[in-house]
Parts: structure tokens; C-alpha cells; sequence
């Protein structure tokens, strides 16, 4: 794995620093927030911190394995780039600047619906290596099908669901009074692509909520398997897979949706369990280091997602950027292995891990 053009970055750190002089400051605090008091934003990447590792000595390779594979794809390493929106407001080149990264590195990504350029045109700049397409249930099961069938058109390999049921509380997003929405996030809307009716659903959830027996019988219908975003009950996950999905997703969406949400990495194991390997686990939320994925690998996730450190690298340089937030996240999770004596991602079990005392 490569970065698709050179960068001078050493660190996470300074490509933040970019990004920050890079957006004004509406756009940057919307990245950057939360909802409500925000609680749930610090909590998330705190719960990281709260497993420590306990290294196995003169037992692995200076060179792991990181390839993992899941859902039909064979992946470079087990990380993701998870939907984010508005993508144009961050840079001129969006989502497909994204998209082209993600190649580059041999990862999936995830096409979010408020995307500036639609899912067409994103698709373009993924060559054969396409991940999935996300949308909201919002609205009647023939327009989330219809926009479904656009996604395998395109060549996508799934769709990624997500329950929201009413506006996000976000008042750093109140404050600024920016319509981001009408703004950036039209790509995918308009003529010859979904009805905007769609789009107005997510702001004024007329049509009666979604259920998991509708989410049942509209799976029977769809081209492409589902993941389901947002869970973090065991008793979810398994309603979510009893739903037909193919995957489940652990995320209480970067702490941007409802404040003082369990950090998903409390409830990670629990969601494991509770799915007994019968599909791949996902989870993001909070990730902001190579080690952070190695921990979350070892309480059993499949893969791990990045959001708002896409989104800096792609507000610090474009598609460099983006490229060299994936490095610097592919080497650091490396070093990690090899210092917890892992020969590939396999060797990574909750064994290495304990809870500190404060946690506990």
C-alpha cells in the first residue's frame, strides 16, 4: 500500500493542523462537532484509552499481515473510510478524491447519500475496487429500492442502512446557520437521479418509522446485501441479522447524533457475542489511531472505520491527503502488531488487551 502522491506529512497531527487552517471556522466546527454538550464525541475515543495492552515478547514478524477479507472483498489492510457528507465543502475535489485514495490503498469506502457528487460519479473514480453506498430510512421501500438499484448500476457492492429517526440535536451546526444540505449535499438528487422527495423526507420524517420487519421484507427485494449502521445492542444485532443483514456496524455515528451514547467500543464484545461469527462485525466511532483499530480488532471487529480523519486529510491536501492519513494509519497499526508480537491481524485476540483500573 502507497500514498497516491508523496506528502510531507510525519503525523496525524500535522495533517489536523492543515485541514484546521484550511476550513473556515463554521465549516471546521461542523466536522469537528458533536450533539448536544458533545459528551459522547470525547467519550468515544476516551473508551480506547481505557484498554491497555499486554504484548507477547520475541514471538512475531517486523512485517505483519494486514490483509482481511470480508463481504466478497479482499482488503489491504482491515480499515474504511465510513460516510460522511458535504464532502465539497472540505474540498473542491469531494468524495471521489476520496474514493481514489481508497483505491490507491487496497480499502473500501463508503458513499454517503448527502454526498456533493453523486454516486455515479464517484463510482468512476473507484475503478473496480467499489465498496458501498449509504442511505437513511427515510421514506416509502420503492424509492430506497429504486436508489438501491442505482448503487448496483454503479457497480457498488452493498448498501449501509441507518436508522435516524428525527433531526440530530447539533447546535455548533444551529449556531453557524448554515443549510448544508442545499449547500453540498445535492449530488445525488435532482433529475435523472433519486427524486428530491427523498431528500426533503430526511428533513420533515413524514412517512411512518421503519421497523425491522420492514427492513425484512425490503431486503427480500434489494440487488445488493445490507449492513446495518448504528447498532449497539446485542439483541439489535441479532434482529439486524434475523433482518437479512450481512453485516453489522457498530457506531453511535461519531458521537453526532444523540449525546451521552454509549461509546461503541464498550459494547463491542457484547455485539460480537451476540452474532457468534455469523457475519462480519464493523465498528467506528472515535478512531483517531493506528492503535485504536489494533484494540478494536482485538475485541473482535472484522474492520474499522474512519470518518473525521478522512475528512481532515482530505480539508488538509485532497486525495494526498487522504492518501497519507492511510499510510500513516497503515504503519502505525503495523508497528503496533509487531510490538504485540502478531504475525497478521488474525493473532490479534482480547487476550492482548486488559482494562485499566480506572476503568474498571
Amino acid at each position: 500500500m502507497g500514498v497516491s502522491t508523496p506528502t510531507p506529512y510525519a503525523s496525524l497531527r500535522e495533517i489536523e493542523a492543515d485541514a484546521t487552517r484550511n476550513l473556515d471556522r463554521a465549516t471546521w466546527d461542523y466536522v469537528e462537532g458533536g450533539a448536544n454538550g458533545e459528551i459522547s464525541l470525547v467519550a468515544n475515543t476516551e473508551a480506547f484509552d481505557e484498554w491497555q495492552f499486554l504484548p507477547r515478547l520475541l514471538s512475531s514478524s517486523a512485517r505483519p499481515e494486514l490483509a482481511v477479507e470480508y463481504l466478497g472483498l479482499r482488503c489491504a489492510m482491515p480499515l474504511f473510510i465510513g460516510p460522511f457528507g458535504f464532502d465539497r465543502a472540505y474540498h473542491r475535489d469531494g468524495y471521489a478524491a476520496v474514493a481514489r485514495a481508497a483505491k490507491a490503498a487496497g480499502i473500501p469506502s463508503i458513499v454517503p447519500d448527502t454526498s456533493s457528487q453523486s454516486l455515479e460519479e464517484i463510482a468512476a473514480a473507484s475503478g473496480q475496487d467499489r465498496g458501498f453506498v449509504h442511505l437513511s430510512l427515510h421514506g416509502p421501500a420503492e424509492d430506497l429500492l429504486a436508489y438501491a438499484n442505482r448503487a448496483a448500476a454503479a457497480g457498488y457492492r452493498g448498501i449501509v442502512f441507518t436508522d435516524v429517526p428525527a433531526v440530530p440535536w447539533r447546535e455548533r451546526l444551529f449556531e453557524s446557520r448554515q443549510d448544508l444540505i442545499a449547500m453540498w449535499g445535492l449530488g445525488n438528487f435532482g433529475e435523472g437521479l433519486a427524486d428530491p422527495e427523498l431528500l426533503r423526507e430526511t428533513r420533515t420524517f413524514r412517512s411512518p418509522r421503519w421497523t425491522w420487519e420492514r427492513l425484512g421484507d425490503l431486503a427480500q427485494a434489494l440487488p445488493l446485501p445490507f449492513v446495518m449502521k448504528g447498532v449497539l445492542r446485542g439483541a439489535d444485532a441479532e434482529l439486524a441479522v434475523g433482518a437479512g443483514a450481512a453485516a453489522i456496524y457498530v457506531s453511535n455515528f461519531g458521537g453526532r447524533n444523540l449525546d451521552t451514547t454509549t461509546p461503541p467500543m464498550t459494547q463491542l464484545r457484547e455485539v460480537v457475542a451476540a452474532v457468534n461469527g455469523a457475519v462480519p462485525v464493523l465498528v467506528d466511532s472515535g478512531v483517531r489511531r493506528g492503535v485504536h483499530v489494533a484494540k478494536a480488532l482485538a475485541l473482535g471487529a472484522t474492520a474499522v472505520g474512519i470518518g473525521r480523519l478522512a475528512v481532515r486529510g482530505l480539508a488538509a491536501a485532497g486525495e494526498s491527503g487522504v492518501a497519507a492519513t492511510l499510510d500513516l494509519l497503515q504503519r502505525e497499526l503495523a508497528s503496533t502488531l509487531s510490538y504485540l508480537g502478531c504475525d497478521s491481524v488474525a493473532d490479534l485476540s482480547p487476550e492482548l488487551l486488559r482494562r485499566s483500573e480506572r476503568a474498571r
